[in-house]
């Protein structure tokens, strides 16, 4: 069993080695200066470590208002950032494009503001730059408004070298472990050898409603957060379709409900909630380690103790069925994750990506709904049940 521990201890110190020694090594040895993207706005605002609304709010009408960033003028600098292509060659080598600070920016979603974009010609053209590669740029910046079919730019770098190219990206690694890692937090359950845990039939049914909970909770914010018809409609066929795939060999489940559930199900609702989350820590994590990171720790708050809480759940399993849930919930999406990015990222849109939170929301819920509550009434009291539910919620 302690073998799996090591096995995650040693995936997350590796990671944390890369993201301490990796964040800004840049493989150019140039002494141009190495700036952030919030370096580009006017420093007037009162900096704040807060993140209440008001505080989010202020820095985002700064950020909209905000003239360029006057001491820039003419300085030779590196940023990171990904790429909009503007213009290519006869040979379809990139000769210009629109430096923007996320994944995203300008073709699926909206453009931000135009101080937060440079127009990059480059010194010669470069080949193999796909949309929404992560590049490090250098080159003189100038304070020159422009106007494009994409957005209003309020920054020109001339004479531009890319320096590094995603197969180069110093964050690239610790990105992908950051993946992974990520998925496999749903699974920590199953490699850590928590269903040896003995526990209360009481404390059994929280535990059991708690997961109940935070399923609830994470399908309907999946329809919530941003209304749309369309998410509703996706949320009703995820929710009926997962409902269609547990009738699947029920008979048995029924024969064991005494003992423990089916995880099949379970995991492939993981499975669906953990792709579009790992996706956009990817593409994060590769124009900003550091903002990935932030971005993982916040996926990891409810995918550990939910992947806990299935695990007790689950009972006593063999190591075919932990390795069988460790597969589906987290390999498969980490891997579907990689390779998507890596070879069709040109083709798949954000917001592509972000149908697929409504549709797992539904899943989540119908897992919820139709095994872990009734498991959990099944072990407890009414009063437990809703004490669990409401601990999972919050």
């Amino acid at each position: 069993m302690f073998k799996y521990k090591k096995f995650w201890l040693m995936l997350l110190s590796i990671f944390i080695c890369i993201s301490i020694f990796d964040t800004r090594v840049v493989w150019s040895q140039s002494n141009a200066q190495l700036i952030q993207w919030e370096d580009l706005l006017t420093q007037a605002h009162e900096r704040t470590n807060q993140l209440d609304e008001h505080a989010l709010k202020t820095l985002e009408d700064h950020a909209d208002t905000s003239l360029p960033n006057q001491s820039l003028n003419q300085r030779q600098i590196q940023i990171k950032g990904f790429v909009v292509p503007i213009e290519r060659n006869a040979k379809s080598e990139l000769q210009s494009f629109l430096l923007v600070p996320y994944f995203g920016a300008c073709i699926h979603v909206p453009p931000p503001p135009k101080n937060q974009i440079i127009y990059v010609e480059l010194e010669s053209p470069h080949a193999n730059i796909k949309s929404m590669d992560t590049v490090l740029v250098e080159g003189k910046l100038v304070l020159q408004s422009m106007h494009t079919n994409s957005a209003q730019v309020a920054y020109l770098m001339e004479h531009a070298t890319i320096c590094d190219d995603t197969k180069l990206s110093p964050n690239i690694v610790g990105s992908m472990l950051l993946v992974i890692i990520c998925a496999l937090s749903v699974c920590v359950g199953f490699i850590l050898p928590v269903s040896h845990i003995t526990v209360s039939e009481k404390i059994y049914c929280y535990i059991i409603a708690a997961a109940a909970g935070m399923m609830l909770a994470l399908g309907i914010a999946s329809v919530a957060m941003k209304f749309l018809t369309t998410k509703l409609v996706l949320f009703i066929v995820g929710l009926f379709l997962m409902f269609l795939g547990t009738k699947i060999g029920h008979q048995k489940e029924e024969q064991n409900s005494s003992q423990k559930i089916s995880l099949n199900a379970p995991a492939t609702a993981c499975a669906l909630h953990n792709f579009p989350e790992c996706f956009f820590v990817l593409s994060t994590a590769l124009g900003n380690l550091k903002v990935g990171l932030l971005l993982a720790c916040t996926m990891m708050a409810h995918n550990i103790p939910l992947g806990i809480s299935l695990a007790l759940v689950g009972g006593k399993l063999t190591l075919k069925e932990r390795l069988k849930y460790i597969i589906i919930a987290g390999i498969i999406p980490a891997s579907a994750v990689i390779s998507v990015y890596l070879c069709l990222r040109q083709y798949i849109t954000a917001e592509i990506i972000q149908q697929i939170f409504p549709f797992a929301g539904g899943c989540l819920t119908c897992i919820a709904l139709s095994h872990l509550i009734p498991f959990a009434y099944h072990h407890g009291s009414v009063k437990s049940l809703f004490a669990g539910l409401l601990i999972g919620i919050i």
